[in-house]
């Protein structure tokens, strides 16, 4: 099994944010540092609308991209997996580590 060290893992996310060279390329799709082209999926205009919609409606966005000052409701909270605080913020309160995707 092939794994990288977490410094040989970062190097081609820091590169393309930093190098001055990639400074004005935007829209692109990069496999580790080889330019590719994206997954049919990812290319849908409508996928990509309904994915904003939900995305933006979990989150507590108003139209416009706007923040909400309401709190979401119980059932977007449920269905977003966030009831519990240390979900929300992503942390393992037994350890005070936090983690993606908790």
């Amino acid at each position: 099994m092939l794994v990288k060290s977490p410094k040989l893992g970062a190097q081609p996310s820091v590169f393309l944010a930093v190098a001055e060279e990639m400074d004005r390329v935007t829209g692109r799709y990069y496999d580790v540092m080889t330019e590719k082209e994206p997954a049919p999926q990812a290319l849908d205009d409508e996928a990509a609308r309904q994915l904003w919609e939900v995305s933006s409606r979990l989150v507590g966005l108003e139209e416009g991209g706007q923040p909400s000052l309401a709190k979401p409701s119980a059932d977007t909270e449920s269905k977003a997996g966030l009831t519990d605080p240390a979900q929300t913020l992503g942390q393992n309160p037994e350890h005070g580590i936090r983690t993606i995707g908790a």
